[in-house]
């Protein structure tokens, strides 16, 4: 189940003590789920500047990271070595990310997990 980023502390956490990774056009900071979260084992944030581009646009470019995140869940739910860990992500795309095909967009969003420490 796929979650929001809400609290401030999330927030903070993940500006702060967050791993960071970077594959194309598509940064991801990633913290390890907290102690005592509810039902939500993954929770994504979305940062997208007004310098990304119009309203239209960056509202464009989180339906498809979060479309992403989910297919991307999906296809490597079997495979438990390729999913993601639980935790808080936020995702920062860079504008190219809007021209990439879907297929691509999903490809790169995986990049980014094979490049996340594994958890211990």
């Amino acid at each position: 189940m796929i979650g929001s980023v809400t609290r401030r502390a999330e927030f903070a956490s993940l500006r702060i003590a967050a791993e960071r990774v970077r594959v194309g056009p598509l940064r991801m900071s990633y913290v390890p789920a907290p102690k005592g979260r509810g039902t939500c084992s993954h929770q994504v944030a979305f940062a997208v500047s007004r310098k990304f581009g119009t309203a239209v646009e960056r509202n464009r470019v989180r339906r498809r990271l979060k479309a992403a995140f989910v297919d991307s869940q999906r296809q490597i739910a079997a495979d438990s070595a390729l999913s993601p860990p639980p935790g808080l992500y936020l995702l920062i795309p860079g504008r190219v990310l809007l021209d990439l095909p879907y297929p691509e967009v999903v490809a790169t969003l995986q990049a980014c997990y094979g490049r996340l420490t594994p958890p211990n």
